[in-house]
């Protein structure tokens, strides 16, 4: 059923309602009510109750009705879900519908005005601010992406040459969580380079500037430390297992592949030591 059937069934029930039809209670027995045109046969036995609104349905119900139609007042479908092979469609009538479209009305205002416009503007400006959210969100990031190649630059310049690669062990700041990541892949593509990467707390409190989407984009749930773990395609070590054994020691999780591997739950106070471990069991 799509929202059109529904926009027309809304429309057919409230018609009902406004015409103030009269509702009559019937009593007859089973087999006759199943001859008298029901909208649903009855499966009971014996005397059945019957609700008939004149000249438009008659079910069997035991329920509690109106007299009149008109007393339940303006019926609104509010919301539809698909459930199985039925459709489920919530509403809401008389006072609730009041209340409900008087609640529409100040929201889609409210909204309106804090995007400089009117209630019917709302639903156009916020697609263009969503539009321009968008933009914004990959401009960053592939402004992200080339800071992150300068910085992996310089990071690889001064580390040092350990068994014949280059390892980087670095800390990064909770606004840079975007940025360690990309670190990380871009150290990565390097020949005989090795990353080792961490950053600090992501919470809202510490970290204003970081986004859902970033966190959500990087795998790492809620609020906490992150480190990533990368080296060169085809590289003599195992990320995936050196995180693992990194991130286990002081109680956090994560895992990945050979070349690269993520985690986090460390605690921000013992970054150093986890990466400086990591950094001894690269190089035993």
């Amino acid at each position: 059923m799509g929202r059109r059937q529904i926009e027309e069934a809304e429309e057919l029930a409230n018609s009902v309602v406004f015409e103030d039809r009269e509702v009559r209670i019937l009593f007859r027995r089973a087999g006759e009510a199943n001859q008298m045109g029901l909208r649903k046969p009855t499966s009971r036995e014996g005397d059945v109750r019957l609700i008939e609104i004149e000249g438009f349905d008659l079910s069997a119900c035991g329920g509690t009705h109106v007299k009149r139609t008109g007393e339940i007042g303006i019926i609104a479908a509010r919301k539809i879900e698909l459930v199985k092979r039925s459709t489920r469609v919530e509403f809401v009538c008389g006072y609730r519908a009041l209340r409900s479209a008087r609640r529409d009305f100040l929201n889609l205002s409210e909204a309106g005005r804090l995007l400089s416009g009117g209630a019917d503007q709302a639903p156009a400006l916020v697609a263009k601010q969503s539009e321009e959210l968008r933009a914004a969100v990959r401009a960053r990031e592939k402004l992200a992406g080339r800071m992150a190649e300068y910085r992996a630059a310089e990071l690889l310049s001064t580390a040092p040459l350990q068994n014949g690669r280059r390892v980087v062990r670095q800390i990064f700041s909770a606004e840079e969580l975007l940025e360690a990541k990309m670190i990380a892949h871009v150290i990565a593509k390097q020949p005989s380079a090795v990353a080792l990467v961490a950053v600090k707390a992501t919470q809202s409190a510490k970290a204003p500037d970081v986004k859902a989407q970033d966190v959500k984009s990087l795998d790492v749930k809620g609020s906490s430390t992150a480190l990533f773990f990368a080296q060169s395609a085809g590289g003599a070590a195992d990320m995936n297992a050196l995180l693992r054994q990194t991130v286990t020691r002081f109680g956090g999780k994560g895992g990945g592949t050979r070349d690269f591997a993520q985690g986090g739950g460390v605690a921000e106070e013992k970054l150093d030591e986890a990466l400086a471990l990591a950094e001894e069991m690269l190089n035993p």
